[in-house]
């Protein structure tokens, strides 16, 4: 004779959860994992100086006065941001080299050395170095196009053409103003390599003399003077200045 006691002791013992479900009953779902929540962002903070630079190229009036403050202050911020002749290198150097970073640098590095060859005195020669390095630039840039354009139509290989001979023409024009300048300062070393210069100096001014009578007039020796310099084509202007010098 079975004892009943150890079917009951199953019941108890045996969870709920555990028991299969009868045959057609509906399998409760499982209940969802609960992810531990997310660290929240911290926040962001700006200094003075940043807040203000951010207003100011969201183009709010409120900040002028901050913004003038801050630019007496760190002067190299208007610097970095006026140089509109910096920002047109760099979109050159955008052009070509594209994304390739290592012809980026090497191109940047390449301007620098052109600068300091041909080095600049002065602020007015300073400029002219920058025309001619930023000329130097767009050749190179129009003449790389004209040798990739082997696939192009004739008419675009000439429109190509005479960006080059455009961007030529603007790199010499620059380099004439700069000996140009150098020659008038009197004798300064216009560095063409790194390892030639040539020097430019003014013929000796001869002292101011009265003229004898039947001599050479004043302006005929000016104009001597400025053919000697210039050649026949000086502006009228820099021949009126050297007669008053």
């Amino acid at each position: 004779m079975l004892d009943d006691t150890d079917d009951e002791d199953d019941d108890v013992l045996t969870p709920a959860a555990t028991q299969p479900a009868a045959q057609g009953a509906p399998v409760p779902a499982p209940a969802p994992a609960v992810e531990p929540e997310a660290a929240a962002p911290a926040k962001q903070t700006y200094t003075p100086l940043q807040a203000t630079l951010m207003l100011a190229q969201r183009g709010n009036p409120a900040c002028l006065q901050p913004l003038r403050k801050a630019l007496d202050e760190h002067p190299e911020i208007w610097q970095h941001y006026g140089d509109l002749g910096g920002a047109v290198e760099r979109t050159w150097i955008m052009q070509i080299a594209e994304k390739d970073l290592l012809i980026t640098e090497s191109v940047t590095r390449q301007l620098d050395a052109l600068r300091q060859e041909l080095g600049g005195a002065n602020r007015l020669e300073k400029l002219i170095v920058e025309r001619i390095v930023s000329a130097w630039l767009q050749v190179q840039h129009a003449e790389h196009g004209l040798a990739d354009s082997g696939q192009e139509g004739l008419r675009l290989r000439q429109f190509r053409l005479r960006q080059v001979e455009s961007a030529e023409r603007r790199f010499q024009a620059a380099s004439r103003n700069l000996a140009l300048v150098r020659r008038l300062l009197g004798g300064v070393e216009m560095h063409i390599t790194h390892e030639h210069k040539v020097n430019l100096p003014l013929p000796a001014s001869a002292p101011a003399v009265d003229p004898a009578p039947g001599a050479e007039s004043p302006s005929a020796a000016v104009g001597e003077r400025r053919e000697q310099l210039f050649g026949a084509t000086a502006p009228r202007a820099m021949v009126k200045e050297m007669e008053h010098a």
